[in-house]
């Protein structure tokens, strides 16, 4: 029988099935809507193979584009090694039940590739500061105070940097012939190890409210422990005039979210074993974020590629790296899990405010919700695959995510669509949990279209969904990882099913639950 894509999987890392906060966003209101391809372009090192680091949605692009929907535009930047910035279209994203590339649209180059940077990143002999691995992130925010004109703003770092900061931040105009790029700035007093990968813009309200001027957010995960014992997420205060004063380099942050505790003059974070997000692994690779708001609740973003199951340093047979120290003639050595996911973490935007007014420490911000979107990718071959899905972006007017999947295209990413559903995203704000939720079971039952199956983990591990028709036939798989040991869900989309009762089998490590579900049209 031919497989039907769930809308959304999703599971509660908390240790029991309560929604805390207001207007948390939940995790099954993101719906996919569908992918689309990036341009071919020339000369190969300034195109996008091997690109995909950072993306940010611009509202005023492609004014003369077609009517489908899909208004606006994305810059991003290409090759990993020159790392220039393009804007494109976006077409209206297509579902591909088969995982058929070339049944997805082509976006069109609005602005060819250009490097912004020029020469602001450079060492008193003229080298780039930036050449192995380069980090980068974008993030289009409209004019703030006197400024006429909004802003690319951008990060840059490396893999492995020496000194305990470099310069990392700039901005430029969106007009890429002629981008003035202004800069370079330090991120606060802290390493560059956790403040130059990805950026997105805050909301005006949270602003407002918890940290007014602090319209961007900035950070960044160095594995290795360098920059703490999760994703760090620091917010910055932008200039406010379009020509910033000389000798002003170093932008004002709060941390937001960061997993150990900044030294100064220390390349390294100090951290202690309770700094730790929940479900942390030294194998993770958050590379972007986003800031969601609406009615549909709101929500920090941030994802990644998540290690999952045992995790090690060494190679990716099980190895571990150290003396007699093994031959490694594939450059195979790093950090390592047993297998890895493309993951959507949840953060709660009043446990960010507390942080940003010291009422709460930065590393006592942790995920509440996940999603898992690998069943949507289309370059994924293995379970140890690493290096998933790269930036994600946001159109805070229309309600839609999109997130690069790296050489999913040959060696260009894919973008991906989510649109977020007003109705869905409503149900786990707070009181708004069903009076008839028992576990095991699914709620609600009997349904329309969806249902949440719920579950329990005795510790850590993947668990594994199935549900058959009443004649024993397959016609729904899924896998999560449930993080921490409780109550977690599976969210199951049944559109296109007959009428009839449905039986579900949810296997972990330790237990096996089954159960009756009854779909109604």
């Amino acid at each position: 029988m031919k497989q039907i894509c769930l809308s959304a999987v999703c599971a509660v890392l908390t240790a029991t099935v309560v929604c805390f906060g207001q207007n948390r966003l939940s995790a099954e209101a993101l719906l996919y809507a569908g992918a689309f391809r990036l341009p071919d372009y020339t000369p190969y090192e300034h195109g996008w193979y091997w690109g995909g680091t950072a993306f940010t949605f611009y509202p005023h692009g492609d004014a003369s584009g077609p009517e489908d929907g899909y208004p606006g535009s994305l810059f991003g930047t290409g090759h990993a090694w020159n790392m220039f910035v393009s804007e494109i279209s976006i077409p209206a994203p297509v579902v591909s039940e088969g995982k058929d590339i070339s049944e997805l649209p082509r976006a069109e180059t609005l602005q060819p590739f250009t490097d912004v940077r020029q020469n602001l990143f450079v060492d008193g002999s003229g080298n780039d500061l930036f050449y192995e691995i380069i980090r980068a992130g974008i993030a289009y925010l409209p004019a703030q105070g006197t400024q006429t004109t909004g802003k690319l703003h951008m990060a840059w770092g490396q893999h492995y940097q020496e000194e305990q900061q470099d310069p990392s931040h700039m901005w430029c105009e969106t007009d890429l012939s002629n981008p003035q790029p202004a800069g370079p700035w330090y991120c606060g007093g802290y390493t560059n190890y956790v403040t130059c990968d990805y950026m997105f813009e805050i909301p005006r309200a949270w602003a407002d409210q918890y940290a007014p001027g602090y319209r961007l957010a900035t950070g960044r995960f160095r594995d290795g422990l360098w920059g703490g014992r999760g994703p760090a997420v620091l917010a910055m205060k932008p200039r406010q005039t379009d020509s910033p004063t000389e000798g002003d380099t170093v932008r004002t942050v709060i941390p937001l979210m960061l997993y150990g505790t900044q030294i100064p003059g220390n390349q390294h974070l100090h951290i202690e074993d309770y700094m730790r997000m929940n479900g942390f692994k030294e194998a993770d690779e958050w590379v972007g974020g986003a800031w969601v708001t609406g009615d549909a609740g709101s929500a920090l973003l941030l994802a990644g590629t998540k290690g999952i199951g045992d995790c090690w340093y060494g190679l990716p047979d099980g190895t571990v790296w150290e003396e007699p120290y093994p031959q490694d003639p594939l450059n195979q050595r790093g950090w390592w899990c047993a297998e890895f996911s493309a993951r959507i973490y949840f953060f709660d935007e009043g446990h960010l405010g507390r942080a940003a007014q010291g009422q709460m420490e930065p590393w006592q911000v942790q995920p509440y919700d996940s999603l898992d979107i690998s069943q949507y990718l289309f370059g994924l071959h293995t379970e140890q695959q690493k290096h998933q899905i790269g930036s994600i972006c946001y159109d805070r007017e229309r309600n839609r995510l999109f997130v690069a999947e790296f050489l999913a295209d040959e060696d260009k990413p894919v973008i991906h669509v989510w649109t977020i559903d007003d109705e869905t995203g409503i149900s786990c704000r707070a009181g708004a949990t069903p009076s008839s939720m028992q576990l095991p079971g699914n709620y609600p039952n009997p349904f329309n279209s969806r249902t949440c199956v719920l579950f329990t983990a005795d510790s850590p591990g993947t668990a594994e969904l199935t549900v058959c028709d009443e004649a024993g036939r397959e016609v729904k798989r899924s896998r999560l990882y449930a993080s921490v040991p409780g109550t977690h869900r599976f969210l199951i989309d049944m559109s296109g099913m007959p009428t009839g009762i449905y039986l579900y089998t949810v296997r972990t490590q330790m237990r096996r639950e089954t159960g009756r579900m009854v779909l109604i049209r």
